[in-house]
């Protein structure tokens, strides 16, 4: 049995742990009997600091009666679960500085009550008061907060009997995330996050220890556990970054199966080769990307690192994720991402008869931006004089960052495929790339220049400049890289998009059109029906998803019967020509299934697909009738000619 009194073998500092007595009144002096409000109601455990206690907090003096009315509530229940006691006044937790004498610890427990003060957020309890209790020790140092009926995050894995389903998990966290936003926001982080710190209760996850919370930039000790501990932690001390890290081991401690391995460059917790939610194809691969990003070994490479603030970006895009995980074919719906436009193919015209760089959505503007307002009230504008509309109004703004990224890509976009405005477009970009990198150089230099001023320790590895990465600047280079046709370069540019932001739908898509244009139509199908269960205002993935079905050079009736479906369920909003034309192309590549179809069929009845009887000569009338649909829509005399003979080359061979 482990002792509860004593003498630290380490720093040989005095303990006690004796839990004290239900009833006693904590906070009564005894030079002042009749004074105490607050009686103990049951131990609920001891932290780096302190014992801690639910207690409930009468408001007065409580009467013997009520104190004997107290103990006989806790003397039948979980002292977890006091809040739900039927007496007057309110249950509390009472966190006790144990050691008094140890100038460390009580100066931490000041710390901790004079920041928490300053915290008022839904997702932490609430401290309502700092005093002085007494107990058969003498004084002791003690902080009263507010009492949160739940269950602890750890301990909900324990009762679930191992990992939580990632997406359970996520939702548990979101709050947590936002709470991160608030506290990097007013100037503090939150170092101690972990299971054992936060409770779900039914108003949702609360934070339950302060003991983490430290100002941004200030020197000292600070709590937090050695797993949860950003690998920079102890050479930068807490900051949202570092936030970041213990954020997402939580999330690994609540949803990882195989959580607790020792953390390193060679063995971060996304490599575990045998986690099952990784190998669950397209998702598995989004929450690997998640992972990655959150447990990033370079503080740079993890969220916040960019222009947004690091727990905003962390939620959004968890909330992406969870969406993704929790998709639900049966009841769509649409999302809203801040990061990317709507789904623009049928806006631009696009007949979907192939990957269209021009049809993947717009970067949302930043509405902070200086220049947001002219970037908005820009649609007016012919697109072939936006580039040059957008670069004007960025030498007038020079503080915009969002100006010259929306003249970039508007000349991507009135560019097309030719190949001289292209060029144009990449000169454009890479101009932006070097003087974001030689702004970020500057920074740097002048902050190593002020460190030094100020005798800071810096070591050699700090004086090495890194610059940062912005994904966007790659969003950029895929699409020109789409439309030149190199197909590898371009999917490689999306998927390092994605790995940024794994959230998001809108490079998933442009990863699916890479696919598509190299020819691997497998992969692109897989990214397409990704995209579009999660969202299905996605139509440019929807068509996606049956152009490869219905070109895969080992398509099935399976697949065609798929791709029908998709066509069906489009039919009521979706480009009626590119319904017609794709509809043709599925017909006729059904005719070479027929015999097959017709040796497999059990019952009398004839198979059909999209509404067509599977034999060969209904398959060509119907392709036939698909193509003279076309003709309705035609937008030119050699566009309307083209539909006649493609009617004519799909029409069976009859007698008249």
């Amino acid at each position: 049995m482990k002792r509860i009194a004593g003498f630290c073998p380490d720093c040989t500092q005095p303990y006690d742990y004796t839990p004290l007595p239900t009833g006693s009144l904590i906070d009564e002096d005894p030079a002042r009997r009749g004074t105490g409000t607050r009686a103990v109601a049951g131990f609920l455990g001891a932290g780096a600091m302190g014992a801690v206690y639910a207690a409930w907090n009468f408001m007065s003096p409580p009467t013997p009666q009520q104190l004997a009315q107290l103990d006989a509530i806790a003397s039948g229940t979980d002292p977890a679960s006091i809040g739900a006691a039927d007496l007057t006044g309110r249950a509390e937790v009472v966190k006790v500085v144990l050691n008094a004498t140890n100038k460390a610890q009580a100066a931490a427990a000041l710390a901790e009550m004079q920041s928490a003060t300053r915290v008022e957020h839904p997702g932490m309890a609430r401290l309502y008061q700092y005093f002085v209790g007494h107990t058969a020790g003498g004084a002791v140092n003690c902080m009263a907060m507010e009492f949160v009926g739940g269950e602890m995050l750890a301990s909900m894995r324990e009762h679930n009997g191992g990992a939580l389903p990632l997406e359970q998990a996520i939702a548990l966290l979101l709050p947590v995330a936002d709470l991160l936003n608030y506290l990097h926001a007013s100037g503090m982080t939150l170092t101690d996050i972990k299971g054992d710190n936060a409770i779900f209760s039914s108003s949702g996850t609360k934070v339950v220890d302060a003991g983490g919370l430290h100002q941004i930039g200030k020197g000292g000790l600070f709590q937090v556990a050695p797993l949860y501990a950003a690998p920079e932690i102890r050479r930068t001390g807490p900051t949202p970054q570092t936030d970041i890290f213990a954020l997402f081991q939580t999330l690994g401690e609540l949803s990882l199966t195989g959580f607790g391995v020792t953390l390193g460059p060679d063995n971060p917790v996304p490599a575990i080769a045998d986690e099952p939610i990784f190998r669950n194809g397209t998702l598995g691969l989004v929450a690997r990307k998640l992972f990655a990003r959150g447990l990033a070994l370079d503080q740079k490479q993890r969220f916040g690192a960019g222009r947004a603030p690091a727990a905003a970006e962390a939620s959004e895009q968890m909330m992406g994720v969870l969406r993704q995980l929790s998709a639900d074919p049966r009841a769509p719906r649409a999302f809203e991402s801040a990061l990317f436009g709507a789904d623009i193919g049928e806006a631009i015209g696009s007949r979907f008869a192939s990957p269209d760089h021009r049809a993947l959505p717009s970067l949302r503007p930043n509405a902070q931006d200086p220049g947001y307002g002219i970037i908005a009230g820009a649609e007016a504008i012919p697109p072939e004089s936006r580039a040059f509309f957008f670069t004007q109004a960025a030498a007038n703004t020079p503080d915009s960052v969002e100006l010259p990224l929306a003249a970039i890509s508007a000349c991507i976009t009135a560019a097309g495929t030719d190949a001289a405005q292209l060029a144009d477009a990449v000169q454009r970009l890479d101009e932006r790339t070097r003087q974001r990198v030689a702004a970020e150089d500057k920074e740097f230099r002048e902050l190593l220049v002020e460190r030094e001023s100020r005798g800071a320790r810096i070591r050699d590895e700090d004086r090495v400049f890194n610059a940062s990465y912005d994904w966007r600047e790659d969003w950029f280079r895929g699409r020109i890289a789409l439309a030149l046709g190199r197909s590898a370069e371009a999917r490689a540019a999306f998927e390092r998009v994605d790995d940024a932001v794994p959230g998001e739908l809108a490079p998933k898509l442009a990863v699916a059109m890479a696919c598509e244009q190299a020819g691997d139509l497998d992969a692109a199908a897989q990214w397409y029906g990704h995209v579009s269960r999660t969202d299905p205002a996605y139509k440019t993935a929807s068509f996606g998803r049956v152009r490869c079905l219905i070109r895969a050079p080992g398509r099935s009736l399976d697949g065609l019967q798929q791709a029908a479906g998709v066509l069906q369920a489009l039919q009521s909003g979706g480009d009626r020509v590119a319904i017609h034309e794709l509809g043709a192309e599925l017909l006729l590549a059904a005719v070479p299934l027929v015999d097959g179809v017709a040796a497999q069929s059990s019952s009398a009845a004839t198979p059909t697909l999209f509404g067509t009887a599977m034999t060969e000569k209904d398959l060509r009338f119907g392709a036939e009738r698909e193509y003279q649909r076309c003709c309705t829509f035609a937008a030119s005399r050699p566009e309307l000619a083209d539909y006649i003979r493609r009617s004519g080359r799909a029409r069976p061979r009859t007698l008249f």
